[in-house]
């Protein structure tokens, strides 16, 4: 259970600096989520080269990417990161913004970080103008399909991601950015 209140969370901007700390979080929760679905030969294929420092800081200077951090404390729980222009999105919805990644760390899940997180990322979307946001969720993750349903993501399609040697489907969901969505 939650040992510390919400307002304990800190949301900002991630800075280059960063890039360690996101690149060992993100390589701990994407193993501990999907290390026991997975070949162990392709998790380490993926995760060496989607979770290297340098990896991250070249994402992190790219145009349209914005990563955003979730401190308690000193300490990073979780991370989103957001991209435009990086897929044919033609078909997600009017001017789109991809969800990358939203990731918690599991000492943190089911503490109101991730709904923390997604709610800042929607009004950030908002903010910024647009009017679509989608994401690529594993067709077997069905724990994160329910978490991004309950915060207005539909299933509109479907796409492949490559993990190792194994070629994967994700499920593609979006929901439409408003004022009126965001409440």
């Amino acid at each position: 259970m939650q040992t510390q209140p919400p307002q304990a969370l800190r949301i900002c901007r991630a800075q280059q600096n960063d890039a360690a700390k996101i690149a060992a979080l993100g390589e701990k929760t994407f193993f501990e989520s999907f290390a026991k679905d997975n070949d162990l030969k392709d998790m380490h294929s993926y995760l060496s080269q989607a979770f290297t420092t340098a990896q991250i800081r070249m994402e992190m200077a790219e145009v349209g990417s914005v990563f955003l951090l979730a401190y308690k404390g000193q300490d990073i729980c979780g991370y989103a990161k957001t991209q435009i222009g990086k897929a044919d999105t033609s078909t997600f919805g009017p001017n789109p913004i991809e969800l990358m990644r939203l990731y918690v760390d599991g000492s943190h899940q089911r503490s109101g970080v991730g709904a923390i997180l997604i709610r800042r990322v929607i009004e950030m979307g908002i903010e910024d103008g647009y009017q679509t946001m989608w994401l690529g969720v594993w067709e077997k993750n069905v724990q994160a399909q329910k978490f991004y349903q309950r915060h207005g993501f539909d299933v509109v399609g479907k796409k492949q991601f490559v993990l190792g040697q194994d070629v994967q489907t994700d499920l593609i969901m979006t929901r439409a950015l408003s004022h009126t969505a965001s409440h």
